[in-house]
């Protein structure tokens, strides 16, 4: 969303240039066994990110108008790029769409839904709006929750005059129209506004607000609840170790996983953040796997050119 295509495309000509191989349409388990990976390759990272969404199972959840983010968006991305890719019910124009979820992904759907001529785009946070400034329990050098406007709330509150979050509310439903074959539409969800509150063990618990509950008119509703880990075939295939949070496991600081040769990094081993620990994860694995293959390295460690070799 943020960077544009022709910048990817220009790195992707210059590492095939550098004689990377990029193989896609090519998904692990289907087309290419794992196993014969391990036999082909002198090493393997897994560098798959923590594409697996959070889902919302509340009643009427497989009406049609409802998909996740990531696919929206990639049918976005690829219609922009040109190709022919179907929308699938997804288009946005002249609906009334509502995003769950308060997260980067979800103002990359705002700013899409409106770009491509959304009647209206509200988005909902379970969560409740964050104070201007630190408080006191989020103390530096912790990272600041605080109120944020980002490119795609601008955006919204340029066209519309105001902002499209709604803090604090929760989806209890969603509400549909059925055809006379079976078949549901997506119509609306009925909401209630919450608060939050700590039970007697100091756990937060969410407390509906008695008297709130509506419904919010609603053609496409986008899931943007964040994600739960990384996809699993190639782990299962590869029985690699994860972690609590179904994350590929590896020691602190280090990328080899459970298993020899098969290295990890970016969000399939750290769970999901921000591009610029997708780059600092690539190049850290990069130089464990050049000291595994050559047996030292001058690659580039956290500190700048580290020419001591990381144990083993």
């Amino acid at each position: 969303m943020k960077l544009d295509k022709f910048v990817v495309d220009r790195r992707v000509s210059l590492m095939e240039e550098e004689g990377i191989r990029f193989l896609t349409n090519t998904e692990i388990g289907k087309h290419v066994d794992a196993e014969f990976l391990l036999k082909d390759n002198d090493a393997i990272v897994v560098c798959t990110g923590s594409t697996t969404p959070r889902d919302l199972r509340v009643e009427n959840r497989d009406a049609r108008g409802i998909a996740f983010a990531m696919e929206f968006l990639e049918k976005t991305q690829r219609r922009r790029a040109g190709d022919d890719v179907p929308w699938e019910g997804l288009d946005p124009a002249g609906k009334r769409v509502v995003i769950l979820g308060g997260g980067d992904t979800a103002t990359d759907c705002i700013a899409s839904c409106h770009r491509l001529g959304a009647k209206s785009v509200r988005a909902f946070e379970i969560l409740p709006q964050p104070a201007e400034t630190r408080k006191p329990d989020n103390p530096w050098p912790q990272w600041p929750v605080i109120f944020r406007i980002d490119y795609g709330h601008d955006e919204a509150r340029f066209k519309d005059g105001k902002d499209p979050r709604t803090y604090s509310i929760s989806t209890k439903k969603f509400v549909v129209n059925e055809t006379s074959n079976g078949i549901k539409y997506l119509t609306g969800l009925c909401v209630v506004e919450i608060r939050w509150e700590k039970d007697e063990k100091g756990a937060w618990k969410m407390v509906e607000v008695e008297g709130t509950e509506t419904t919010v008119d609603c053609d496409l509703c986008i899931l943007a609840m964040g994600f739960v880990g990384p996809e699993k075939p190639i782990i299962e295939q590869l029985k690699l170790k994860t972690d609590n949070r179904s994350n590929i496991l590896t020691d602190a600081g280090r990328y080899d996983t459970s298993l020899a040769k098969v290295f990890a990094a970016g969000d399939c081993r750290r769970g999901q953040s921000l591009v610029v620990w997708a780059i600092n994860e690539g190049r850290q694995a990069a130089r464990q796997v050049d000291l595994f293959l050559m047996g030292k390295t001058a690659l580039a460690g956290a500190g700048g050119i580290v020419m001591e070799p990381v144990k083993n």
